[in-house]
């Protein structure tokens, strides 16, 4: 009977030292360069709007890119400069800004600009082992979002 009472907790210490390697393992993965790009949604297809949201994307075709770095810190080029540092929760990316074009997000704050905005983490689901960043858009009525690949080159 003391043989099978010691079974339990030790199976159970066995899967979450999987589940914290497994999540260790994933982090190491996402560690590098992407190159990005903007998938419009329906909601932005048409109209004045779609146009403006086509001409956005254009522009962000050649400078979207992300790096992910082993010290837990981001930077981000989507036509301006961001930094942050990021973290990994299950398969949910949260990037949190701290630098808007070189300049902190609290001093933005200060003078007024529209820093909360940018002040807020960034939800990206992971796929493809890591391979794959997707935007999670919490906006209702905007399926638009930002696709990042991991550069292989």
């Amino acid at each position: 009977m003391k043989k099978s009472s010691r079974v339990g907790p030790t199976l159970l210490a066995v899967s979450l030292l999987f589940v914290a390697v497994g999540c260790k393992g994933l982090e190491a993965k996402l560690e590098g360069k992407y190159k990005g790009e903007m998938k419009m949604g329906s909601s932005q297809a048409g109209g004045k709007n779609g146009e403006v949201a086509r001409q956005m994307a254009g522009m962000l075709a050649n400078s979207l890119s992300l790096e992910l770095k082993k010290d837990k810190t981001f930077t981000m080029q989507m036509l301006f400069p961001l930094e942050g540092s990021w973290s990994l929760d299950g398969t949910t990316l949260m990037l949190t800004p701290t630098k808007f074009m070189g300049m902190s997000v609290s001093d933005m704050a200060k003078t007024g600009s529209n820093a909360n905005n940018r002040q807020q983490p960034m939800k990206f689901a992971v796929s493809d082992g890591g391979d794959t960043l997707t935007s999670v858009n919490d906006k209702p009525g905007d399926d638009t979002s930002l696709v990042f690949k991991k550069d292989k080159s």
